[in-house]
């Protein structure tokens, strides 16, 4: 090593510590917000899929019907197909017209129950389904009636509450952001990187709970007002400096009148950094859509943070990142057919740094798939693609003005643990575990920057473990 390079080791020791911090800062409030939407997502998941398998059997054809009209078992599988292709109410005059001359058919009753409710008539629907002869139900029927019926009770309050506890691992190949290159720039001169500065590999435990609660307020059109709160906490195995623990609550007003939906609220969130008071988060958000086509909704999401970081021993420099964040977003959701989910959106992204060489613009593109696979499984797949241009250059590393582009690439299934015991032959688990979700996420990010420090790569696989209760 040159006299120079010996001289200038601690300043970029010191230097790359400044970089990872700088990047964990700009970064902490985006990652802890799609960690927790992905939590949500994969809940919502399960339960559609669990719902879809409600649904599911052998197809039949209106031809097939046409064939034997007075086969009840047949119009009843039909009617279960017209419902796996989003037709509700086509199914709904199947089973009308079979029960005018088959009023006692428990397989048809059933799944005029089920219809009714996808039609949000609960009223109709529970009295269909409770006056269902136990009897005449077998155990799998009998299930499937309770399931709705529960369903039913819960969708008729006027105050519904839920609660979600997550606990999980993941695995990072490179937490600390390090580039790839394994060399850095410092005043505009290459050092390479070594020991505790270079990528490192590490573990961490994470627990969740969420607990989120809406009101109707009994109005036509349909008016509602939410409210949640939030906990994160991740721990890594290695590199302390990244534990993290996160809180917040959100509150709002949603509004529903056919196919227009739109809510909008505000919220505040917080992080320790090592149990040091890091950043406090808040602003307000909203969501617009509307569904113009059956299988078509286009969206909008606006966003408007206020970040105020705090200097932490874990952070000296975390002063530098705070300001504010307006963002909107806006797409098309397609649903093809009803086990399928496309979603495509654009946005875009400006953050006003207290330091000028931390303030950016980005503009970014997201596609992702849902694939709902019955049984309470589900499959996504995501992507997003984005360019960040920054406002100035950070004389500390370069006279060069930063210019980034990411890629984030995301795989996720999800299953219930009972429909796992169920193929394994391990009969029905108890009601306590039986609609917990397991998920499996793999997640690749790559970020390329004009400047090597920031060109780095990270592979996330993860696993988690998550309960729903509703009351």
């Amino acid at each position: 090593m040159s006299v120079a390079g010996v001289l200038f080791f601690g300043p970029c020791a010191e230097a790359q510590t400044v970089q990872n911090q700088a990047v964990g800062a700009e970064n902490a409030p985006e990652q802890q917000q799609r960690l927790s939407q992905g939590i949500v997502s994969a809940n919502q998941a399960a339960a559609e899929s669990y719902w879809r398998s409600l649904s599911e059997g052998q197809d039949v054809t209106y031809q097939q019907v046409l064939a034997d009209p007075d086969n009840v078992a047949l119009n009843a599988a039909y009617a279960r197909t017209q419902i796996r292709n989003g037709d509700v109410l086509g199914a709904s005059a199947t089973l009308e017209r079979v029960l005018l001359s088959h009023p006692d058919d428990v397989e048809a009753g059933l799944i005029y129950g089920l219809v009714l409710f996808r039609l949000d008539d609960t009223v109709t629907a529970q009295d269909v389904l409770s006056h269902l002869p136990n009897d005449k139900l077998n155990p799998e029927q009998r299930a499937e009636r309770d399931r709705v019926l529960a369903l039913i009770e819960q969708r008729k309050k006027r105050l519904r509450q839920g609660f979600t506890l997550t606990v999980g691992e993941h695995f990072d190949t490179d937490r600390n952001a390090a580039p790839n290159s394994g060399n850095m720039l410092i005043s505009d001169n290459n050092f390479t990187l070594g020991g505790s500065a270079r990528a490192q590999k590490d573990w961490g435990t994470l627990i969740n709970g969420a607990y989120e609660a809406e009101y109707d307020l009994g109005t036509d059109p349909r008016m509602s007002i939410y409210g949640g709160a939030s906990g994160l906490s991740d721990t890594q195995a290695q590199i302390k400096t990244l534990n993290n623990q996160t809180g917040g609550f959100t509150g709002g007003l949603k509004f529903e009148d056919g196919p227009i939906s739109a809510q909008g609220g505000l919220f505040w969130n917080s992080m320790n950094l090592q149990s040091d008071y890091y950043l406090s988060d808040y602003g307000a958000q909203a969501h617009a859509g509307y569904r113009f086509l059956p299988q078509w909704e286009a969206f909008t999401d606006l966003r408007y943070d206020i970040q105020a970081f705090h200097n932490v021993p874990a952070d000296s420099s975390g002063h530098d990142n705070s300001g504010t964040v307006p963002s909107i977003w806006t797409g098309l959701n397609w649903k093809p057919v009803p086990s399928h989910i496309l979603s495509s959106s654009a946005g875009v992204t400006r953050r006003y740094a207290y330091a000028n060489y931390n303030s950016n613009s980005r503009l970014a593109g997201r596609l992702s798939d849902t694939w709902l696979l019955g049984q309470g499984q589900f499959l996504f797949t995501g992507g997003e693609y984005g360019g960040n241009v920054y406002d100035a250059n950070n004389p500390t590393f370069s006279t060069a003005t930063r210019h980034d582009h990411d890629i984030r690439l995301d795989l996720t299934y999800g299953v219930p643990l009972g429909t796992i015991s169920g193929a394994v032959g391990g009969g029905e688990l108890p009601e306590l575990f039986n609609d917990m979700v397991l998920s499996a996420n793999l997640e690749y990010y790559h970020s390329m920057s004009n400047l090597p420090n920031y060109t780095y790569s990270n592979i996330r696989t993860q696993a988690l473990l998550s309960k729903h209760w509703e009351f």
